[in-house]
């Protein structure tokens, strides 16, 4: 490749990378908020004693842990 390519790849990678960091960032923070709280409320959950309760807290982690 000449360097007329080369330039335009770096140029469009640019254009192409900023707004995905725009939109990435927010969203790992907001997921990993969402994330953070589901899995506190569920270790709450499992540490109590509702047995009802708990055993749903059970069923979820599972089937979190078995989703690819």
């Amino acid at each position: 490749m000449n360097g007329r390519v080369w330039q335009l790849l770096l140029d469009s990678f640019w254009q192409i990378l900023l707004p995905g960091i725009r939109v990435t960032i927010p969203l790992t923070l907001v997921s990993f908020s969402l994330g953070l709280i589901i899995a506190l409320l569920t270790a709450m959950v499992q540490v109590a004693n509702i047995p009802v309760v708990k055993q749903i807290a059970r069923i979820y982690v599972w089937i979190i842990r078995g989703t690819p």
